[in-house]
């Protein structure tokens, strides 16, 4: 699965929607001011979304809280893709792996 993330500061509604279809993201992390989470919602409902205020109050994050928690699938799949800001043009992103020990 990969995690998705929108910048609310510099993510328009237009770049947000761009990052969770070229990812086609299963989970997505936002702070709790970020506008248009539920037009997110709406348009993308199998997406689960993560405020990121929540996270303080989880466990560290193990393998076995991301498997049952989130469905993650084998350990060197890609996780979590990083985007540049797109102020060029559409954003640029970078895949990220996670190995567990």
């Amino acid at each position: 699965m990969i995690i998705a993330n929108i910048i609310r500061q510099a993510d328009t509604e237009h770049i947000a929607h761009f990052k969770i279809e070229v990812t086609q993201a299963k989970l997505l992390l936002v702070d709790e001011r970020t506008p248009g989470v539920d037009t997110i919602k709406k348009k993308f409902p199998y997406l689960k979304v993560v405020y990121t205020n929540e996270l303080y109050h989880w466990p560290p994050l193990s393998k076995d809280i991301l498997v049952s928690k989130f469905d993650f699938p084998v350990p060197d799949d890609t996780k979590c893709i990083i985007f540049t800001s797109g102020t060029t043009g559409n954003p640029k992103g970078n895949r990220i792996w996670l190995c567990y020990p």
